[in-house]
C-alpha cells in the first residue's frame, strides 16, 4: 500500500473570504482595515515625543468600539542596498554616497496595521466552539449594515488621530494591495511566502507539525509574550540606547526596540490590543470581589485575593481606567455604602454662637482609622467616637468635611470613581455629653459630643437607555396635534415661538401691499393666525454615538464654559480642541455602544440666573446642556443629528439649580420626538401671506442649535435615583 501525501487547498483553509470596499471579510464576519503606516526614523526622537505617540495612540484606541483587535505589525527582512545609478542627474557627490552603500546588507523595516471589528461571542470562543453551538451561522451584529458603518466611521476617526499626531502616519491599503494583481503581489501573498518582495513572491508549501512550522525553506520559530511575569519590572515607552549615548547626549530608542530592530534576523514583531467591555469585566471583578468576601472566613486564600481585586478596582476608577462610561447605578450604591471605606482625610471646623469661623482641626491617621472603623448601626456603647481635646472655648457648633483634595478642583478628576469625591456636612451644635459635664481621664475640661452626617458635595446628571428606546412620532406612527384657524396672536403662541409669528406678520404685510399697489398702510393691522402641522422627512433613530456635556463650570466657582458649533454639524475647531485626551474637558465626552449602560456626570452645583426666579431664558443659558449625537436613517441612507437638552423642569416647575447630592436621570424611554412641523398663516386686513414653518422636532443636523432644545421633566430626591421625562 503506498503512503499518500495528504494535501488541502490554501483557500478551504484560509479564514479570511473576500476583501469588499477596501476591507477584509472573515469566513466569520470579522471586519478588517488594514494600513500601512510610516514610523518616525531611527534615533530621531526625545523622550518626550516617545510620549506623545504612545498618548496618541492611546488616544486613537480609545475610540474603537468594544470587541474591536488592534493588531499592529512590524517586518524586519534582511536585504542588501540596491542603488539607483539610473538617475542621470544625481551630483558627483551623491553618486559617491550610493556606490558606499552599494550591496551593504541592512534590516529593512515594514510596519502594518489592522483594525478588527469582531463579536462578543468571538472574543468568548473557545477551541471546542463550532457551528452547531449557535442560533445562527452569522453572528447578529455583524448582520446589521450599521454596526459596519460605526465601525468604519471610528476607524476614520482613528486614522484622523494618528495623522494629526504628527510622528506617525497611516495609509489606509487598498483592495489591490492586499489581494495582489497579476502582476504584482499583495500583501496576502507577501504574508504566506514571509517575504516583502514585490517581484518574486511566490506560494510555497506550508508545513505544519508538531516539531516545528517551515513555508518553503524558511523554518519559523514562534515566541509568545503575553504574561506580565515575562516583562520587567518597569515599563516605559522608551529607553536610553548607552552604545550611542554620551554624557552631553542621549539618545533615546523604543522600549521594544530589543525585539524589533536591535533583533539581527529575519523576524515578524505582532502586537495585539484587544477591547473588550471595561464595564462588564468590572461588574464581573465587582461580583467576584463581594463573593470573596462572603467566603473570606473559611479561607484565608479568599481574603487575600479579594484585598489586591479592591485594590485593582479602586486604582480602576481613580485613575480613570474605564474609557466609556462614568460611574454605574451599582458604582454609585457602593460610593455611599462605601465612602467610610475611602476616606483619605477628614477635618473639623469650629464656630461660635454667631456662625464665624474659629479655626479647623485636621484628623490625625490614627483618627481616621478610628472614624473608617466605626460601626454606625451598633448601639451607643459600641460606636467608637474621635476625642479632640482643647477645641476653641467658644465652640457652639462644628462641620465635617471628608476627602478635601485642594489640587482636585478640575472637573475631570471628579468623573471616575469616588474616592475624590468631596463630603460636606451642615454644621451642627455640640452638646454636653451628661447634664453636669463629663470628665475623660485626668482631663478637667467638661466633654461634648456631635455627631454629623456628610453628603457628598457633587451633582449629578445620569442618561439611562439606548437608541430603540427613544419614542419617535413620525408619518408612520404617530398623529399630528391640531391646529388653530383664524384664532388670535395669544392663540399662535401656544404652538410657534415669537419670531415665527414677527416673521409671519411681517409676510402678510408685504403680501397686503403686493396687492394693493400705490395704497398707503392702514393706520391699524388687522391680524388672524392660522397654525397647522404637517409630518416632515420621516427617519429612525439607529443609535447614539456620541454625549456631551456643555454650558457647565470646569472648576469650583468658575465661570460656565460653552462650546458652540461651527454651523457644520460638528463642534468648532476650539471646542473639539477642548472634548480630546488631555482637553479641559476630555472627561465631560463619552461614547457607547448600543447597550444598558449610563452615561453619567459629576458635576458642581449650578444655579441658574436670578435663581429661584429664573425665566426659561434664564435657564437654557445658565445651566448644564446635554448633548446627544444620533445617527439616523432615511431612505436607505445615515445621517448624523444632534439632539440638545438645555433645561430640566421637576412638577412643571423649571429646574433653577443642580444641587449638591442629587442626581437627575434621564430615561430614554422617555423622550418622544415629533417628526413634523408647525405652519404659521397669517392674514393682514383679509390679505392671506405665506405659510412660514417651523419644525417641532427637537433634533438638528448641528450641535447647540439656536432654537432648539428640549425641556425635560425630572423628579428629584437626594443623591439616589431620579427619573426625568422630556417635555418638548
Amino acid at each position: 500500500m503506498r503512503n499518500v501525501l495528504k494535501a488541502e487547498t490554501l483557500e478551504r483553509k484560509f479564514p479570511l473570504l473576500s476583501v469588499e470596499n477596501g476591507c477584509i471579510v472573515s469566513k466569520d464576519a470579522d471586519l478588517t482595515v488594514a494600513f500601512e503606516v510610516e514610523l518616525p526614523e531611527l534615533f530621531t526622537m526625545t523622550a518626550a515625543e516617545y510620549e506623545a505617540v504612545h498618548s496618541s495612540w492611546v488616544k486613537a484606541v480609545k475610540v474603537l468600539p468594544d470587541f474591536s483587535v488592534v493588531c499592529k505589525q512590524d517586518w524586519f527582512t534582511k536585504e542588501t542596498y540596491r542603488p539607483d545609478f539610473r538617475d542621470g542627474e544625481q551630483s558627483f557627490l551623491s553618486k559617491s554616497y550610493e556606490r558606499h552603500f552599494n550591496e551593504r546588507p541592512y534590516l529593512n523595516h515594514k510596519c502594518y496595521l489592522y483594525l478588527t471589528k469582531t463579536t462578543r461571542e468571538r472574543s468568548r470562543q473557545r477551541s471546542d466552539f463550532n457551528s452547531l453551538c449557535r442560533g445562527s451561522l452569522l453572528p447578529k451584529e455583524m448582520v446589521d449594515k450599521d454596526t459596519a458603518v460605526r465601525f468604519l466611521e471610528a476607524v476614520e476617526q482613528f486614522e484622523r488621530i494618528m495623522n494629526d499626531s504628527g510622528h506617525v502616519s497611516l495609509r489606509r491599503l487598498e483592495a489591490d494591495e492586499i489581494t495582489g494583481t497579476e502582476g504584482r503581489p499583495g500583501l496576502v501573498e507577501k504574508y504566506f511566502s514571509l517575504s516583502l518582495e514585490d517581484e518574486n513572491a511566490v506560494l510555497q508549501d506550508i508545513c505544519l507539525t508538531p516539531g516545528g512550522m517551515r513555508v518553503g525553506d524558511k523554518r519559523l520559530c514562534v515566541h509568545t509574550l503575553s504574561d506580565t511575569e515575562d516583562l520587567p519590572v518597569r515599563v516605559s515607552t522608551d529607553m536610553r540606547y548607552e552604545r550611542m549615548s554620551t554624557d552631553r547626549s542621549d539618545c533615546r530608542l523604543s522600549f521594544a526596540a530589543p525585539v524589533g530592530l536591535l533583533l539581527p534576523c529575519n523576524h515578524i514583531y505582532s502586537q495585539y490590543v484587544f477591547i473588550d467591555d471595561a464595564q462588564e469585566i468590572l461588574r464581573t471583578m465587582e461580583k467576584t470581589s463581594r463573593n470573596m468576601l462572603s467566603l473570606s472566613k473559611y479561607s484565608r486564600s479568599n481574603a487575600v485575593n479579594r484585598e489586591w481585586t479592591e485594590m485593582y478596582l479602586d486604582e480602576a476608577h481613580t485613575k480613570g481606567v474605564l474609557p466609556k462610561t462614568r460611574m454605574s447605578d451599582d458604582e454609585v450604591t457602593t460610593a455611599i455604602t462605601a465612602v467610610r471605606n475611602n476616606i483619605q482625610n477628614i477635618t473639623i471646623e469650629y464656630f461660635n454662637a454667631s456662625n464665624a469661623s474659629l479655626g479647623t482641626y485636621d484628623f490625625t491617621p490614627e483618627q481616621v482609622a478610628t472614624a473608617k472603623g466605626d460601626d454606625q448601626d451598633a448601639a451607643a456603647a459600641g460606636r467608637k467616637p474621635v476625642n479632640i481635646s482643647n477645641i476653641p472655648s467658644a465652640t457652639t457648633k462644628v462641620n465635617v468635611y471628608m476627602n478635601v483634595d485642594k489640587n482636585a478642583a478640575d472637573i475631570n478628576d471628579l468623573q471616575i470613581g469616588y474616592t475624590k469625591m468631596e463630603y460636606r456636612g451642615i454644621p451642627k451644635d455640640i452638646t454636653l455629653k451628661t447634664p453636669g459635664g463629663e470628665r475623660t481621664g485626668d482631663n478637667t475640661n467638661d466633654l461634648y459630643s456631635v455627631e454629623v452626617s456628610v453628603a457628598p458635595v457633587l451633582s449629578r446628571f445620569e442618561f439611562h437607555g439606548k437608541a430603540s428606546d427613544i419614542k419617535v412620532n413620525s408619518s408612520t406612527s404617530g398623529t399630528l396635534p391640531s391646529g388653530v384657524e383664524n384664532g388670535t396672536k395669544d392663540q399662535a403662541k401656544a404652538h410657534v415661538s415669537d419670531a415665527t409669528i414677527a416673521a409671519a406678520e411681517k409676510a402678510a404685510q408685504e403680501a397686503w401691499r403686493k396687492a394693493n399697489p400705490g395704497v398707503a398702510d392702514p393706520s391699524t393691522w388687522s391680524f388672524t393666525y392660522t397654525v397647522t402641522y404637517e409630518y416632515d422627512a420621516a427617519y429612525t433613530i439607529e443609535s447614539i454615538d456620541e454625549y456631551y456635556m456643555n454650558n457647565i463650570p470646569l472648576t469650583k466657582g468658575g465661570n460656565l464654559v460653552l462650546n458652540a458649533n461651527d454651523g457644520a454639524g460638528n463642534w468648532n475647531d476650539a471646542a473639539k480642541d477642548k472634548y480630546k485626551v488631555d482637553g479641559d474637558m476630555e472627561k465631560m465626552f463619552d461614547t457607547t455602544v448600543e447597550a444598558d449602560k449610563v452615561i453619567a456626570y459629576n458635576l458642581f452645583p449650578q444655579t441658574a440666573t436670578n435663581g429661584t426666579s429664573a425665566s426659561t431664558t434664564d435657564v437654557k443659558t445658565s445651566m448644564p446642556h446635554f448633548v446627544l449625537k444620533l445617527t439616523t436613517k432615511a431612505n436607505g441612507t445615515t445621517t448624523p443629528r444632534w439632539l440638545t437638552i438645555r433645561a430640566l423642569k421637576a412638577a412643571d416647575a423649571l429646574v433653577t439649580s443642580f444641587d449638591a447630592g442629587k442626581v437627575y436621570v434621564l430615561d430614554a424611554a422617555d423622550i418622544n420626538i415629533n417628526q413634523y412641523s408647525a405652519k404659521l398663516k397669517v392674514t393682514a386686513n383679509g390679505t392671506v401671506g405665506p405659510e412660514i414653518p417651523e419644525p417641532v422636532d427637537p433634533t438638528d443636523p448641528n450641535p447647540e442649535p439656536v432654537g432648539k432644545d428640549l425641556d425635560v421633566l425630572v423628579k428629584i430626591t437626594e443623591w439616589t435615583i431620579v427619573n426625568v421625562k422630556p417635555e418638548w
